[in-house]
């Protein structure tokens, strides 16, 4: 029996999707640390000495300025408001936060709504039953790793140190002499808000609106 050579059929659309922005937020974030894992707390004063810090970008903890920050591991809050235009609720669509990278989970309520727990790409919760026309408000719990805090207790004297781990190596010098290499951490990147209009296909066709939090 003869075999037919395979034939390739050009699909109709396209086979990605086109995002469009139409409206941006900067910020900024409240984040709230958790204080009993937030030290040393030398030069801190007012409410970043209770944990209060305001991030105008959304950044890597470990790129802080702040040496409590810069070693932080555990839980940490953040809280903004952003304003979404009644022409962006379509309504019977989808809409969608995507919260561009996170290290390590965020915990995501939108209004009061609790949504769920992102922990891995494509970072992306449903936010359809919380997002309403005008002002909304967002709180977003983010957890890390430990060796982070484990690094920063390694440059503590001994009695200062919270953490206790069998991996004491973070506790050490690295045998280069050089810095432990530290674990991204937070909200990176931008989060936006994206949704789905036309009709879905194979391949999908179909064109995500977005909304920008953050940079």
């Amino acid at each position: 029996k003869q075999i037919g050579k395979p034939v390739t059929q050009k699909p109709e659309g396209q086979n990605f999707a086109k995002l469009t922005t139409t409206q941006e937020v900067k910020g900024p974030w409240t984040v709230r640390f958790d204080k009993e894992w937030l030290y040393p707390l030398d030069g801190l004063t007012g409410q970043e000495a209770q944990g209060v810090f305001e991030f105008k970008t959304l950044q890597d903890w470990t790129k802080h300025p702040v040496p409590a920050v810069k070693h932080f591991s555990g839980t940490a809050v953040y809280n903004t408001e952003f304003s979404v235009d009644q022409k962006l609720i379509k309504s019977g669509k989808s809409h969608w936060l995507n919260l561009g990278e996170v290290n390590i989970s965020a915990a995501v309520k939108l209004n009061g709504v609790d949504l769920g727990v992102v922990w891995c790409s494509p970072w992306q919760i449903d936010v359809s039953k919380a997002l309403k026309p005008g002002v909304n408000k967002l709180t977003i719990e983010v957890v890390n790793l430990w060796p982070n805090r484990m690094i920063g207790d390694g440059k503590l004297p001994e009695a200062q140190r919270k953490t206790k781990s069998n991996i004491s190596r973070y506790y050490r010098k690295p045998r280069n002499g050089g810095e432990h290499t530290l674990f991204p951490s937070g909200l990176l990147g931008s989060a936006e808000v994206i949704y789905f209009t036309g009709r879905r296909m194979m391949p999908r066709r179909f064109i995500r609106e977005v909304v920008f939090l953050g940079n």
